[in-house]
């Protein structure tokens, strides 16, 4: 790339990030779900409005920058599609760099045994959506057709329930021991994708070594086991990472059986969480056309084969929850983002959280300028695997931003820099090594690789905490932990609450909350009348008036929760039910600042 073609490029996209910019408050449909209150309708919004405009705003730049490159460099774009093409080479295998990747991870499972288990207070809203799902599949096993749910069914109800069940312990302790679990899972994983983009870069031995290391290291920094951090990448990314890794082991061979469990694991995605199987479903698409375009007709008919039959498999597993599962999902992929939303912020402009948002905007766009620009250039530097790994991970940072636009506040957004983190650590480090090559090469043949590399192993010490007496004691702590009682994780309010309802609701079957302190049906020990346990994300008028067949033998009301001024108050937002509530229910007793409700003779 010339230096004046650099200019014009310059220009180009800037050009074309001013128009983006121009034609972003220009797209505004009407919202079509008036019977949904929430940001979107109180702002006549339409949920389609920001997937359109990132649509926009990411494409004009994109696409200008892909002609100009045709244009001014005589680019031809069958070039950019034979760089698809991928190299069934045979790698000579390093049996070294497993000890590295054996090092890594006996840091990590050090790491995890090292954990203090810290007794914080338990979150009503958020960690309701765990507890109280699970516990009312335990007590009448329902799954899609007791209850409403929003992320996905492992996620907020299976997931708990196995670790209970399996330890014969019911406890909020065991609950936050399954999300240290999803963090360790989620460590492995970026070590398992660190290994495989280093097995298909062209670099030496010892270089491949400090790539691997550094790599691994850094995305480990991305996340931690303090639950309330706010991670740049999420445990919720599990099912995207396995795609990842399997895809990616799988570029320069035939193999068949990693497009098997890519299968698998896009169905299970489903059950995991929601925006995940969105992201993953678009991926599957280009995956579809990655397989055709590289004539990997077995590969393809395997992929949709494993679709299916897990599909099937999934059907008659569950059996008539299967129905309920479909519309349950259906039902979320229209109505949530209107029950959620947050209006995304105009770039370059000072709404709130609009500077982190441009931010990534601006990340994620340059991620996909790299990629196309690679993809143009010849194999020497970059060979056609690491072209194809790089677009890869760059179509992720594109997707991944869906989950900002559906609500758009500070920590969503956050964590849609988890692939660009991936991505452009990727990129950098394979640019700094390429560029140190032959100073490394001359280590190598010294053999000095060991002195080299000390103190990026040495790193690991600092930055991964780890204490001996803890991993020592492990077991007795592990127990004390998860048989905590659940007054611990309560303040003195919340302790008398659950201590004087619980005597008023002893001789009840069930109990419906009109709150979004979710949590209390857990504490109470009462599963819920309807299957809204979740009443945050009830939304429509149907759901509404679902509820409120359901609540035909419900005797008690939980209203007034510590966490009901997280948005529109619920007797505005769900105007049916609260109707039909002061109509049927009246005061019974309010313990501290919630009420109870009790039904009318």
């Amino acid at each position: 790339m010339k230096i004046h073609n650099n200019i014009y490029y310059f220009f180009i996209i800037s050009i074309s990030l001013f128009i983006g910019y121009f034609i972003w408050p220009l797209i505004k449909l009407s919202n079509s779900n008036l019977d949904i209150i929430g940001e979107y309708s109180q702002n006549n919004y339409n949920s389609l409005n920001d997937f359109i405009r990132y649509f926009f705003f990411i494409s004009i730049p994109l696409v200008s920058f892909f002609f100009s490159k045709v244009y001014f460099e005589k680019k031809k774009i069958n070039e950019f599609f034979i760089n698809l093409k991928t190299e069934n080479s045979i790698i000579n295998s390093d049996y070294k760099i497993y000890f590295f990747l054996f090092f890594i991870i006996i840091f990590i499972l050090f790491e995890f045994f090292s954990l203090s288990f810290l007794v914080k207070k338990i979150d009503l809203f958020h960690d309701g959506q765990q507890l109280s799902s699970s516990y009312k599949n335990i007590i009448d096993e329902t799954l899609w057709s007791g209850s409403y749910i929003v992320i996905g069914i492992f996620y907020e109800t299976l997931a708990n329930k196995i670790l209970w069940e399996t330890f014969d312990i019911k406890s909020i302790g065991l609950a936050r021991f399954t999300n240290l679990l999803y963090i360790i899972t989620t460590k492995i994983l970026l070590v398992l994708l660190s290994f495989e983009i280093t097995k298909k870069i062209n670099l030496s031995k010892l270089s491949k070594y400090v790539f691997f290391t550094l790599l691994s290291l850094i995305l480990l920094s991305c996340i931690d086991y303090n639950l309330n951090s706010g991670e740049i990448i999420s445990f919720r990314e599990i099912t995207i990472l396995l795609t990842l890794i399997f895809f990616i082991n799988s570029i320069n061979s035939n193999k068949v059986i990693n497009y098997i469990f890519i299968g698998i694991i896009f169905v299970a995605s489903f059950l995991w969480s929601l925006d995940r199987a969105i992201v993953l479903t678009i991926f599957l698409i280009f995956l579809l056309f990655y397989l055709a375009f590289n004539k990997k007709h077995i590969q393809l008919i395997t992929l949709l084969l494993s679709v299916f039959f897990c599909w099937l498999i999934l059907y008659l597993i569950f059996n008539d929850e299967f129905i309920f599962f479909i519309s349950n999902t259906l039902s979320v992929i229209k109505e949530h983002t209107y029950i959620n939303g947050i209006i995304h912020p105009l770039p370059f402009s000072d709404e709130r959280n609009s500077t982190r948002a441009t931010k990534n905007l601006l990340v994620i766009l340059f991620s996909l300028i790299i990629s196309i620009n690679i993809l143009f250039k010849n194999k020497t530097r970059y060979p056609n695997n690491l072209k194809i790994i790089l677009l890869t991970l760059a179509i992720f940072c594109g997707l991944s931003y869906v989950y900002a636009l559906g609500r758009s506040d500070g920590p969503h957004i956050k964590q849609t820099l988890a692939f660009p983190v991936i991505f452009f650590t990727t990129f950098f480090l394979y640019e700094i090594l390429y560029f140190f090559s032959k100073s490394i090469n001359k280590l190598e043949i010294k053999k000095n690789n060991i002195l080299f590399l000390a103190p990026i192993l040495f790193l690991y010490i600092f930055i991964i905490n780890i204490d001996f007496n803890n991993i020592k004691n492990y077991s007795q702590r592990f127990s004390s932990f998860i048989s905590l009682e659940d007054k611990n994780f309560l303040n003195e309010e919340d302790i008398i609450f659950i201590n004087e309802t619980s005597k008023i609701l002893e001789n009840e079957k069930c109990i419906q909350l009109f709150t979004n302190d979710a949590a209390l049906l857990y504490l109470l020990k009462k599963p819920s009348c309807t299957k809204f346990y979740f009443v945050y994300s009830i939304g429509s008028n149907k759901n509404q008036n679902e509820f409120i067949a359901e609540l035909e033998n419900t005797n008690f009301l939980i209203l007034n929760g510590k966490t009901d001024s997280w948005g529109v108050p619920l007797n505005i937002k769900y105007p049916l039910i609260n109707k039909y509530i002061n109509e049927n229910y009246i005061n019974f007793k309010k313990v501290g600042s919630r009420l109870l409700k009790i039904k009318k003779n």
